[in-house]
């Protein structure tokens, strides 16, 4: 088994982002292609260099592995982004399609026969232009004239008969308008008529020849069972078709079957689908099958009868399954219960106080609001009912029906929905045997997060500006900055009793994800532990933070010890060098004047202090410059400030024509 995406251990052993495993055991083998993105090694340093590099798509092809990611060598070769690996050795073949910059991926591939398909962000690839989607020669690495030329990313590819399967960001791809899904002619590059319409991106798809069931013809939703049991997995079987069972349909190319999608939307097909759905391969329509997660799906697999899922979820199928699940491919129909629902207060703003929100449900009779679910009941697939709130059953809306109100808190809820004048905000749960979906619509003011914007990339480990501005009328003093990675499922706090200037410089975290969003938000202390969140002033949209291309810098440490007394003739550096290579440590004066150096290589690798003198006085205020030269491309140093009794120091370091500060 192949394994790629973003660790450093993996099967008992070190493995950078990539490994090959026993299927029996588990453990790794001793293939390892160790992918690097050495994009900022200074060239001709004579040091090895570069970081561990993302992998993030896989295809095997009879002795050969394809990897996808953000590398730029691998398998002992440079390659950008793409490449071919011997299945036995991990070394990587004269396979080399090339793409050519520094910001490209490849995340997606697939091969049939002679062809390489692969999707991504790029621009060039196999020596042709070719945007986020292309099919390359397997034996020369050539692109091919198939083109079907994809204005955004391209996420996800499968392949069916004569049929590509593409999935991602875009929103015009074959020649048409088509919203994150489309199925591309393999021959001709043109999309199909099949078009689901995703309003969200799509990460995942898979392709399953199974039987299908008939979408269901009512509003009633449908479930599918996720399930833990190895015993289940392995010896569950789906009855042969009957009569009671629709024949398998011809999807555009010819192939039948059902094409599983995942990833970011909460409609597909015609159909509410949260996160992830199974769509007919012919006409594109959400089937019945609907598991709902709560949270985005990155990954699909189908074996038999079960559909193997992986994300960010915590709840899918019907059961709590955290990030990874086996759910029934058999579709469970649900019977619909007509249910109203009612969200108060009508409009969420920052006048708008309290620590809950209610939200009153009245089932069609005969159904009973008691036999409502509570703990099953979600607000946009997500908020649950806050247990420490009280619930009622009563009439709220004097119509003579009983109903029963829940709380949800407030700042989960501001939290979960956008900003606007009509806000669908839809409520799902059980109730008895059914299972009940209800919608209301309501107003949310608030300000906007200018910055990050939705859509745009930052790079781990960097500094980034967070803007947002304050609705007219709303006095606030002080806010706090939080983020998320996973869309909002999950918070954490980056600062708080922030002045509200309408501008914070954020720290980017160095996790790389799709799904990262900020909010500026009011907070109080609630305990030693953390805080509580009071109001929501704005929420970004969507953005993505990129794996740090860092630089690999060697132990250098460099440290001023204070002129005393101030002014004074001499100056005490303390330092320790990576190895005992040749190194000269000098002194500047302001104009840039060398005043004198020192070899200390020959000091080897421990801490070493050197005392050095001037014949004259060093002046008050003076400005001083102590670097220290190692072999080689890199230097680190500290600027020293002194004035009367203080010094002020400020350090650096260098590779190359970059100054890190």
């Amino acid at each position: 088994m192949y394994a790629g995406g973003y660790f450093t251990i993996v099967g008992g052993q070190p493995r950078y982002n990539i490994a090959a495993l026993d299927v029996a055991t588990g453990v790794a083998t001793a293939w390892n292609p160790n992918p690097l993105n050495e994009t900022y090694c200074p060239p001709g340093s004579g040091r090895p260099c570069g970081v561990p590099a993302s992998v993030w798509a896989l295809a095997l092809s009879g002795g050969t592995v394809y990897v996808g990611g953000q590398f730029t060598s691998i398998g002992g070769q440079p390659r950008n982004r793409l490449a071919a690996l011997d299945a036995a050795t991990g070394v990587a073949t004269a396979w080399n399609p090339n793409t050519n910059y520094q910001d490209d991926v490849v995340s997606a591939l697939t091969v049939s026969g002679g062809t390489v398909y692969a999707g991504g962000s790029f621009a060039i690839i196999g020596g042709q232009v070719r945007n986020n989607i292309a099919a390359l020669d397997s034996a020369t690495g050539a692109a091919t004239a198939w083109n079907p030329n994809a204005n955004s990313h391209v996420r996800a590819l499968a392949l069916s008969g004569g049929t590509v399967y593409a999935g991602g960001q875009f929103t015009s791809i074959g020649g048409q308008a088509r919203n994150n899904i489309a199925a591309i002619d393999a021959a001709t590059g043109a999309a199909t008529a099949w078009d689901p319409n995703a309003n969200n991106s799509v990460a995942a798809l898979e392709v399953s020849g199974t039987w299908s069931t008939p979408a269901a013809a009512s509003p009633a939703l449908a479930g599918s069972r996720a399930t833990t049991s190895p015993r289940s997995m392995q010896e569950r079987v789906l009855p042969p078709p009957g009569p009671e069972r629709e024949q398998q349909r011809r999807g555009p190319g010819g192939e039948r079957g059902t094409v599983y999608a995942g990833g970011l939307f909460t409609s597909i097909g015609g159909l509410a689908r949260n996160y992830i759905a199974a769509l007919d391969a012919a006409t594109g329509a959400a089937t019945a099958w609907d598991p709902n997660a709560n949270n985005s799906v990155a990954a699909l697999e189908v074996s038999g009868d079960l559909v193997y899922a992986g994300g960010n979820f915590t709840s899918i199928g019907g059961q709590l399954q955290p990030r990874f699940a086996a759910i029934s491919a058999e579709v469970l129909v649900c019977p619909g219960v007509a249910m109203s629902f009612d969200f108060n207060p009508n409009t969420l703003n920052l006048h708008s106080m309290g620590r809950w929100v209610t939200g009153t449900l009245e089932p069609e009779p005969p159904a009973s609001p008691s036999d409502i679910d509570i703990a099953s009941i979600r607000l946009n697939g997500s908020v649950p009912v806050d247990q420490s709130a009280p619930t009622s059953i009563g009439d709220a809306d004097s119509d003579g029906r009983p109903d029963l109100t829940v709380r949800f808190d407030r700042a989960a809820v501001e939290l979960a929905v956008t900003e606007g004048d009509s806000v669908p905000v839809t409520v799902t749960g059980t109730i008895g045997q059914g299972c009940f979906s209800a919608t209301d619509v309501i107003r949310v003011k608030r300000g906007h997060v200018t910055a990050p914007s939705e859509g745009s990339v930052l790079q781990g480990a960097s500094a980034a500006e967070v803007r947002w501005d304050t609705p007219a009328g709303i006095q606030v003093q002080s806010v706090a900055v939080l983020w998320s990675s996973d869309d909002g499922a999950t918070w954490s706090l980056v600062a708080h009793e922030l002045p509200n200037t309408g501008s914070y410089s954020w720290s980017v975290p160095s996790t790389g994800t799709g799904e990262a969003r900020v909010a500026v938000v009011l907070v109080e202390s609630a305990d030693p532990s953390g805080y509580d969140v009071t109001g929501v002033l704005a929420v970004s949209g969507r953005f993505e933070i990129t794996t740090p291309l860092g630089v690999t810098v060697p132990r250098v440490d460099l440290a001023l010890h204070g002129s005393v007394p101030n002014p004074a003739t001499s100056l005490t550096v303390s330092f320790s060098l990576p190895d005992a290579e040749p190194a000269t440590l000098v002194a500047y004066d302001v104009s840039g004047r060398e005043l004198t150096r020192r070899a200390v290589g020959i000091l080897g690798a421990d801490a070493t202090w050197s005392r050095w003198a001037h014949r004259g006085r060093w002046l008050p205020g003076s400005i001083w410059c102590t670097s220290f030269v190692e072999i080689g491309d890199w230097s680190l140093g500290r600027w020293s400030f002194s004035r009367k009794k203080h010094e002020t120091v400020a350090a650096w370091v260098r590779s190359g024509g970059r100054f890190y500060v």
